[in-house]
Formats: C-alpha cells, sequence, structure tokens
C-alpha cells in the first residue's frame, strides 16, 4: 500500500518548503497544469494556487476575479458558465508555446496531483459565493480522499470560519497584510495551522513567537534573494515564490 504524505508531516519532517506561486509562474502561464507540472520539475514540494466559483458552480483555477489579464476571454468569472471558460485560452499571453493551454478546474488538478506533493488553495470568490466555494471545496477534497493534502488559505478570514465549522480539522492558513492584533486571536479561534505574511512583515521576534506557538509561517511572495535571506534569517521555512530558483541557493 502507497504511503502518501500530509501537509502536517510535511512541515514536521523540512527544513525548507519551497511553494511554488501559481506553479512555477515565472516560466509558464500561472494556474494551468503545466505551471504546476514545472513546479515539481524545478523542485517544488507544494504548489499554492487560486480558486474561484463559476456562475454555475464549477471550481476554476485562476486568480483574477475577472478573465481579461490572463486569458483571450473577458468577463467576471462568478458570472460566466464553464462551458464558457473552458474555451479560454490561458496559455498565449506568455508566449506561443502555450498557446491552447486551457484553464484547469480544481478537480482537474486534484485528479492530476501527484502522490508526494501538496497543495495550498488560496480560496477567492465575492462574498455573495464564499460559503459554496467553501463547502465546494471540501467536497472535491474529500472525492479525490486528498483533505490531508491540502491546506486551504484566504484573505476572507470569515470564509475561513466557515471552511472551520464544516470541516474540524482540515489544514487553514490566514493570508494577511500587515500584522494580526491581537496576533494569535485568529489563529486560536479557528485553530489555525499556519499564518501567511507578506514578506515586508516578516521579523525575528513576531517568528519565533508565533512558531513558539506551534504554529507555521508562511512567508509571500518573495521575489529577490534579499527576501528569501530575511526570511530564513527571521527563521520562516516555508516560501512562496513565482521563481523557484530564488530557493536553489542554500
Amino acid at each position: 500500500m502507497i504511503t502518501v504524505p500530509t501537509v502536517r508531516e510535511l512541515f514536521h519532517n523540512t527544513s525548507q518548503i519551497k511553494i511554488a506561486h501559481r506553479g512555477a509562474s515565472a516560466n509558464y502561464p500561472e494556474n494551468t497544469l503545466p505551471s504546476f507540472q514545472g513546479a515539481i520539475e524545478l523542485g517544488a514540494q507544494m504548489i499554492e494556487l487560486d480558486v474561484h466559483l463559476t456562475l454555475d458552480e464549477e471550481l476554476v483555477i485562476i486568480h483574477d476575479a475577472t478573465l481579461d489579464r490572463t486569458t483571450d476571454h473577458t468577463g467576471e468569472v462568478a458570472m460566466l458558465p464553464w462551458h464558457t471558460m473552458a474555451k479560454a485560452d490561458a496559455g498565449s499571453w506568455r508566449g506561443e508555446s502555450f498557446r491552447h493551454t486551457p484553464l484547469p478546474r480544481l478537480q482537474d488538478v486534484l485528479a492530476w496531483l501527484p502522490n508526494d506533493i501538496m497543495l495550498n488553495l488560496e480560496l477567492k470568490g465575492t462574498p455573495h459565493t464564499a460559503a459554496r466555494l467553501a463547502a465546494h471545496t471540501l467536497n472535491a477534497l474529500n472525492q479525490f480522499h486528498c483533505e490531508e493534502r491540502v491546506l486551504l488559505s484566504s484573505f476572507n478570514h470569515e470564509l475561513l470560519a466557515t471552511l472551520r465549522k464544516l470541516h474540524s480539522n482540515i489544514a487553514l492558513g490566514a493570508i494577511f497584510y500587515g500584522r494580526l492584533w491581537p496576533p494569535l486571536a485568529l489563529a486560536k479561534e479557528l485553530d489555525l495551522f499556519s499564518l501567511h505574511a507578506h514578506v515586508a512583515s516578516i521579523d525575528d521576534a513576531w517568528v519565533q513567537f508565533v512558531r513558539s506557538q506551534n504554529y507555521e509561517v508562511i512567508a509571500w511572495t518573495l521575489t529577490t534573494q534579499k527576501h528569501v535571506q530575511v526570511c530564513k534569517e527571521s527563521g520562516v521555512k516555508a516560501f512562496v515564490v513565482d521563481d523557484l530558483s530564488l530557493l536553489s541557493v542554500s
């Protein structure tokens, strides 16, 4: 029987965790299967990707609330059915070699996901769709038996509260700018796994305090070697990057 690792095991057993931001987005069209496969080939142990809900309640992988920036279509994700979005070219904007790369759905990603790779799903959506987005995401993870291989995160902390009500032990992470106050109130209230801090907010004292209370710290999004150095010196071990080569230097 194949033993499949979990998110909690990855963080417990690994000194440096490479999290590919929207896949290997420095080299491939973001939030596409080629980007995710490329991230694995470049050494990522976890892939960060964004989840929205379509008009007909399909879970689609795309960062923006509209199709405009990363596809050859236009319109709001929440106002379009999946059969329309399925026709979009999500690759040409990054080069001719990626032409006709489709937008994936969450179910496509989960069906593809190798056994040793973890996912960080950032749930997007709108206030109107948040509760349904949470429920549909959990249903998909249950269908593919991969709840323990996924970290669910969001800037929308009410959505995280909904997730916790629906699932008592799935790994949750709060994303934020600046600092939360009181520092660990939200983490305790929602039994969070991780706090996801912008690189500009990282410092030794805060990281050490959070980790001493048994919460993980994930730094986002690192774009320079200086960012990596500052985070490592502060005690961070999980790094969200577009360019995975930033983490190839010890």
